[in-house]
């Protein structure tokens, strides 16, 4: 292929790559070290994202590319919300949106189109076997079990192909299980825990689960060290001797 000079400079400088991440939300002045090349997939999420044509191969970051997979799974989510919501009030959705018991039916819709999705349209290569699970500590589950396959087709919305579905059900007592499928079942557990943090604080699931591990380590007086300081309290109150009433006082300050 032949390509005059003027053009041969505006595809790149004298046809030579340009080595800095080419992705729209780069917006550092420093060019990123780039590692990977921009997929096909991805260069077309680009486009119809930001408007802007990245051509496959061209050099990204890596920080730009989990921004990249931030923002796509936020907008896999709000489009799944808006067409539920479409469907449901066709004529006045934006009035609707403020409407505290439409929210409700619409997140109802979202689950049965979500379990119904599943039913039908399962991704054969995500059902690869995921760990090396014993089998005697689990009991393998048909992919029809409408929570299972919910559970499935909610996580691959969320998480896309980062994430292996859920291959079975654990039906057996967690303390009777060994220790690989323990922390098998305990990975998909805080995958989905992490997927729906994600959905009630996009770009915040980390911060909102963090939250809710968090111990509270305030003591919690018993019912016998309740009923000692009533007594006590009784005692301070009937005694007439300061030096008796300055002993209970000392009790206190050493508790």
């Amino acid at each position: 292929m032949t390509v005059c000079p003027k053009h041969r400079e505006l595809l790149g400088i004298y046809w030579r790559p340009v080595h800095r991440c080419q992705h729209p939300l780069h917006k550092s002045s420093k060019p990123g070290k780039c590692d990977r090349g921009v997929t096909f997939k991805m260069s077309k999420e680009i486009k119809d994202q930001w408007d802007v044509l990245v051509q496959t191969g061209s050099e990204i970051c890596r920080q730009c590319r989990e921004k990249h997979k931030e923002h796509i799974k936020t907008s896999c989510s709000k489009k799944i919300r808006d067409d539920v919501v479409k469907n449901i009030f066709p004529d006045n959705t934006e009035s609707s949106l403020n409407d505290v018991a439409f929210e409700n039916n619409a997140q109802e819709t979202l689950t049965t189109e979500l379990e119904f999705s599943a039913l039908t349209d399962i991704d054969e290569e995500n059902l690869a076997s995921p760990d090396n699970i014993d089998d005697k500590d689990w009991i393998s589950t048909p992919q029809v079990s409408r929570n299972l396959a919910a559970l499935n087709d909610f996580l691959k919305v969320v998480h896309g192909r980062d994430v292996s579905p859920l291959r079975s059900q654990c039906n057996l007592s967690v303390s009777d299980m060994a220790g690989s499928t323990i922390r098998y079942y305990k990975r998909k557990a805080l995958e989905s825990c992490e997927a729906v943090m994600h959905c009630i604080a996009p770009g915040q699931s980390n911060a909102l689960l963090a939250l809710i591990k968090r111990d509270d380590t305030s003591p919690i007086p018993s019912s016998k060290d309740s009923e000692l300081i009533k007594r006590l309290i009784m005692l301070y109150e009937e005694s007439d001797s300061w030096s008796t009433k300055r002993e209970i006082l000392s009790l206190f300050e050493k508790g």
